[in-house]
């Protein structure tokens, strides 16, 4: 079920930064000194009620003052305040040389009391999303910044930072495992923390045959990839000791960051073991071709480290059904 779940949380991560970036992007993009992007404005006033309503985010695009006409929404700098931006309507072209507007809000009774020229057009509008200026209004105070950008977009990277750790990790126990030399390895450990490195920060990493490189103050060490010495840990969970069926399913744990495979072994009648490579299938369905009788059941994990799980098949005929690594059941066909 965890595994089925991993692409939802891959995909429920992604979305979350992607509204990250889309809310910070609604917070700085008024006041990036770039003209030919898209733009965002917090509308706080009714003037263009019902078209935008107060509350509403407005997206405009960079635009070409010649080729905007009568009933285009418009971006401009407030005549009484240059930090204020007003969307409001061209009600009309009032002179092509210069090229001047006159401008009105939807839901005002007569025309602005100034004109607009061609180079105070800030952007055209495109369209509006109702109430989610409350949202950025909040996010534009320093509090609301942190708590709803820099938070959530650090545990972001850090968790990334983190995967990308771990399948650096995985990547040096499959060498490991191949009896890679410790020492040979060192080299690519650095190549690979480097290259991450760079590909997330602008910031360039020395980290020159050095034990130990940090990116986003997030440590990784050399240390952290040494050879995987501890063995796997499994454990049958299934609870039903008597079966009436020939076919039953046997499920089983496997503890170990980087499980390789499981043996299912078992035993009929106190007799010799007899053990399947069931990979990392849990349930897994076993067929009992001896018939009735009780068959008790072992489970040996292995992880891509070469570790092999240290518990003992305990040798028949000396088989204990109550022993708490094992699980027996009785089989018991009908009839």
């Amino acid at each position: 079920m965890l595994i089925k779940l991993k692409p939802i949380f891959k995909i429920f991560e992604w979305l979350v930064f992607l509204a990250l970036l889309f809310l910070f992007f609604i917070v700085v993009s008024p006041v990036l000194p770039l003209k030919f992007i898209p733009k965002t404005y917090v509308v706080l006033t009714g003037s263009m009620d019902p078209t935008i309503k107060p509350g509403s985010v407005a997206l405009t695009v960079p635009t070409i003052a010649g080729q905007l006409v009568a009933g285009d929404i418009i971006a401009f700098a407030s005549p009484d305040n240059p930090d204020a931006v007003i969307l409001h309507r061209i009600d009309s072209i009032k002179s092509t040389d210069p090229l001047r507007f006159a401008t009105k809000g939807d839901a005002n009774n007569a025309p602005d009391d100034w004109d607009v020229v061609d180079v105070g057009v800030l952007g055209k509008y495109v369209f509006a999303i109702p109430y989610l200026g409350i949202v950025a209004a909040y996010i534009a105070k320093p509090v609301g910044f942190v708590l709803a950008i820099v938070v959530p977009a650090l545990i972001f990277i850090v968790s990334q930072i983190i995967g990308i750790k771990k399948s650096i990790k995985q990547e040096i126990d499959k060498q490991v495992s191949q009896k890679t030399n410790k020492s040979d390895s060192i080299f690519p450990v650095i190549f690979f923390a480097i290259l991450v490195s760079s590909l997330i920060s602008a910031k360039v990493v020395k980290a020159v045959y050095f034990d130990t490189v940090t990116v986003f103050s997030l440590s990784i060490s050399i240390a952290d990839f040494d050879a995987d010495t501890t063995p796997p840990v499994t454990h049958i969970i299934t609870d039903s000791y008597t079966q009436t069926q020939t076919n039953f399913d046997i499920s089983f744990t496997i503890d170990d960051d980087n499980p390789a495979f499981v043996e299912l072994c078992h035993s009929f009648s106190l007799g010799a073991w007899s053990c399947l490579d069931v990979g990392l299938t849990s349930p897994f369905s076993f067929t009992a071709s001896s018939g009735n009788g009780v068959y008790c059941f072992d489970t040996i994990g292995h992880d891509t480290a070469g570790n092999i799980e240290t518990d003992v098949l305990p040798s028949p005929p000396t088989i204990d059904p109550l022993d708490p690594s094992l699980y027996c059941t009785q089989l018991v066909l009908p009839g």
